[in-house]
């Protein structure tokens, strides 16, 4: 009995890790250097002059031959629409009716499923999200309001990090419960 429990126990607080690794091994899209470029910013180009700008200060170029794709520059929403991030990574071709966001997790530009996009009328790719302002609204709206009412902020804030449940956290208490069940055993 003990032997299973130890196991199960190791098993267990492995799990965790062994998905993530598997999870970025397996997607030809994954590109880990890509996340060590990803910079919030509060505001991204709306024009392609603007765009190419900031291109040329991100220099993408320098990153070349870590991916399985070229980085090219992108600013685009993260997938919480809470965020602007400016990153370096493989161009995707994003279809019609949707937004281009960045993946921290999964380290790639895709498709972000929850907002149409009207003006989004035809496939594009992700390097020229600039052109569809729409997609950056939620992130503009939420600034604009983090402007206006900074304690309404600060409460949300407090409200949200006091009631997080991590992962770790739950690990660490089924542990503490199958320890306290061995005792009574």
């Amino acid at each position: 009995m003990m032997d299973f429990l130890n196991n199960f126990i190791f098993i267990f607080l492995l799990s965790g890790m062994e998905r993530r690794v598997l999870s970025s091994n397996l997607d030809v899209e994954f590109c880990g250097v890509s996340k060590l470029t990803r910079v919030v910013v509060k505001k991204c180009p709306t024009d392609e002059e603007g765009w190419k700008t900031a291109s040329k200060q991100k220099d993408c170029s320098s990153y070349q031959d870590k991916c399985s794709g070229n980085l090219t520059y992108h600013c685009v929403i993260n997938p919480w629409q809470n965020l602007t991030v400016e990153v370096c990574a493989p161009p995707t071709r994003i279809r019609a009716g949707h937004c281009a966001e960045y993946n921290t997790r999964g380290g790639k530009i895709q498709e972000y499923y929850l907002q149409n996009c009207r003006a989004c009328l035809n496939d594009y790719m992700s390097t020229e999200a600039y052109k569809y302002q729409e997609c950056y609204s939620p992130v503009l709206r939420m600034y604009n309001n983090q402007q206006t009412g900074q304690q309404a902020q600060k409460q949300y804030r407090d409200i949200s990090v006091g009631s997080s449940l991590t992962c770790s956290k739950i690990k660490y208490y089924v542990l503490l419960v199958i320890i306290l069940f061995m005792k009574y055993i």
